[in-house]
């Protein structure tokens, strides 16, 4: 029986290491290890009970029992040694049953023992995998986070350098009315109609701005309202103040004009198709203006575009629950969002143009009193719950492919003019 046993594990290990295996530690079965020695106990039972019987029967078959120990009894015609073979067979017959029935058990503890070695296995690669997996996903949200960090830091670089421009323009405005006062006040000492001085005055002022557009922004909407009402006070305050107060408010509704204009211009900046829609990512942003525009300076706030995430069927949430849930996420608190009209812009698809060109346009608003801020989420809005499980600094999912666009550095933006 121990050289079976010998033979059995023999085979069952050279058949483990013929194969290629990552060797974990398996802790044994309580229930097979307690099986196994009720068994072992049992058919030690079975075969003692077997010799006993033999012992037994072979002391009743009179004076020769004695010889119940030859090893062939059966061999003789003695009435007695007959009496020993009968009792040797069935003894004999007896331990070949309780040996089969030993194999099918060993067979069946092996398989159940496999088995269990598989399961544990099973078990341990699973939970490796698990670990392995989640250590992944942390590695790459870090990475994402600090891509993410590094194009927050590019754009407070452009969103600094607009301001710079926009103090460098405001310095220029105030030589710009002293150079056009100066350049009225002569040409009505020589003579020329007022119109004329006003061509002088403007001309003169132009040439104090070195920007194109700061030059365009400030003669088209503030400058010439301005500097009509301090001409028309110098030359005739009694007779011009009527005409003066038409003209400021001529003036005041060409900056709400220019204004409004203002973002609508933004709000349109967001182009596209039907394929956009359904071979790109959808983005979102919101642009948040005062209720009630006056000609005063007022400051409107905008965030940075945040990857919408798919619903599990593919689909979109609504334009109505992204505001909602994009204005649960802003810093801003609720008496300055009372006073803001809400523009989402969604959905956005080419991130990389609408960004330069938004930026850009945030930036201009100073030049008509409409100073734009970059606002941030507390939080992040939205479940980051999608196919491929990237995030970005919010802890927005997005595709490799926008996250690529992303990272380039644009050329001949407004920031880089």
């Amino acid at each position: 029986m121990r050289l079976f046993l010998t033979l059995f594990y023999f085979c069952l290990c050279s058949k483990l290491f013929a194969q290629p295996v990552t060797y974990t530690y398996i802790e044994p079965n309580p229930q097979l290890e307690a099986d196994k020695k009720a068994k072992e106990a049992y058919f030690k039972r079975l075969r003692d009970d077997a010799f006993t019987n033999w012992t037994n029967c072979s002391k009743q078959c009179g004076s020769h029992a004695a010889d119940a120990n030859n090893p062939d009894p059966c061999g003789k015609s003695d009435p007695i040694n007959v009496c020993l073979c009968a009792c040797a067979t069935k003894y004999q017959g007896a331990v070949s049953n309780i040996d089969k029935q030993e194999q099918d058990w060993l067979r069946t503890a092996a398989q159940r023992q496999k088995d269990w070695e598989n399961k544990k296995v099973k078990e341990q690669q699973d939970e490796l995998n698990k670990q392995t997996k989640l250590q992944q996903q942390q590695d790459f949200q870090k990475q994402q986070q600090a891509a993410a960090q590094d194009r927050l830091n590019q754009l407070q670089q452009q969103i600094d350098e607009q301001q710079r421009r926009y103090q460098q323009t405001q310095l220029d405005f105030a030589n710009a009315q002293t150079a056009a006062d100066n350049a009225y006040q002569a040409a009505i000492a020589s003579g020329k109609k007022e119109s004329g001085a006003m061509l002088d005055a403007t001309l003169a002022a132009s040439q104090q701005f070195n920007d194109p557009n700061a030059q365009l922004a400030t003669l088209g909407v503030g400058l010439a309202a301005s500097l009509f009402m301090h001409w028309g006070e110098k030359k005739q305050e009694r007779l011009e103040r009527e005409a003066a107060l038409k003209r400021e408010e001529e003036r005041k509704q060409a900056i709400i004009d220019a204004k409004n204009k203002f973002i609508t211009d933004a709000i349109n900046i967001n182009k596209y198709g039907f394929e956009d829609l359904v071979s790109k990512s959808r983005y979102a942003a919101l642009l948040l203006v005062r209720k009630n525009i006056s000609s005063e300076q007022e400051e409107i706030y905008f965030t940075i575009p945040v990857l919408i995430p798919k619903y599990a069927d593919s689909t979109y949430p609504l334009k109505d629950e992204i505001e909602k849930k994009l204005l649960k996420s802003l810093t801003l608190d609720r008496n300055q969002l009372a006073n803001m009209k809400v523009y989402t812009l969604y959905p956005i698809t080419d991130i990389k143009k609408f960004q330069n060109e938004f930026v850009k346009k945030m930036g201009s608003g100073h030049l008509i009193y409409l100073p734009a801020e970059l606002i941030d989420f507390s939080n992040y809005p939205f479940n980051a719950n999608n196919s491929n499980g990237e995030t970005d600094f919010w802890g927005n999912p997005v595709k490799k492919e926008n996250k690529n666009e992303t990272n380039k550095s644009t050329k001949n933006d407004f920031w880089n003019n």
